[in-house]
């Protein structure tokens, strides 16, 4: 079973000691969209992939692989 990109989210923006406000602004999503992305309601888009990639440097298209793998699964349900 895959994770959803939103646990790995979480994880890195805590060792970068990011805040949601700081990081759903870097995206320029609402912050509850941002929220329902970390707890998995939503999905991580190709365009937060971009931003995030600029922003860190890295890990934004590697969640996005990870979000693909979980559409996949769930079309294979």
């Amino acid at each position: 079973m895959n994770v959803h990109p939103g646990e790995y989210l979480k994880l890195e923006m805590d060792s970068r000691n990011e805040t949601l406000q700081d990081l759903a602004a870097v995206l320029k999503i609402p912050e509850h969209q941002l929220q329902d992305v970390l707890n998995g309601k939503s999905p991580f888009t190709p365009q937060m992939a971009s931003l995030l990639e600029k922003h860190w440097g890295s890990s934004g298209f590697m969640l996005l692989e990870c979000q693909k793998d979980l559409d996949g699964e769930a079309l294979d349900g």
